[in-house]
């Protein structure tokens, strides 16, 4: 049976890239399954960015280490949303649980040191993989406020190899 540090040491090999970068990819995966599993979430935020490009069109072209979204209405306050982003990490771990090595996942508030200029929300989302002893795989979650949604957008599935 092929783990999924097998596989990551085999991208690590095919793609040349640092076994950390493969690790926050496959982190981001999770995450997104995990808002998209979040109703109330996934009807406020729209994917965007690099990102989206990679992980609904393209697939494999490139790795990621941050997911971003706009609003499609306005944002509750700051308690509610990192309630249920928090709820997105839950899920995420749910969903990924049906697999014999499952992560750990959590979420935080990331506090910027100076107010951000145009409100954008993050979250910074770490997880402890079963090969490690603490957390430490890192990635981020940032939502635009100032950025309006101008199309409809478009449902897609996810590409994650």
């Amino acid at each position: 049976m092929i783990t999924l540090r097998d596989k990551i040491k085999f991208l690590r090999k095919k793609d040349g890239v640092s076994w950390e970068l493969i690790q926050q990819d496959y982190l981001l995966s999770w995450v997104l399954a995990g808002i998209i599993a979040v109703p109330e979430l996934n009807r406020l935020i729209v994917f965007k960015g690099g990102t989206a490009i990679k992980k609904n069109f393209i697939g494999d072209y490139r790795y990621s280490q941050d997911l971003d979204f706009s609003t499609r209405a306005a944002l509750p306050d700051d308690n509610t949303l990192e309630k249920l982003m928090v709820e997105a990490c839950k899920k995420a771990v749910k969903l990924q649980s049906i697999y014999k090595e499952p992560l750990i996942i959590t979420c935080k508030w990331y506090t910027e040191t100076k107010p951000h200029p145009e409100n954008q929300k993050a979250f910074v989302i770490q997880a402890q993989f079963p090969w490690q002893r603490e957390p430490l795989t890192t990635v981020m979650v940032e939502i635009s406020t100032q950025e309006p949604v101008l199309l409809t957008p478009a449902e897609k599935t996810i590409i994650h190899s």
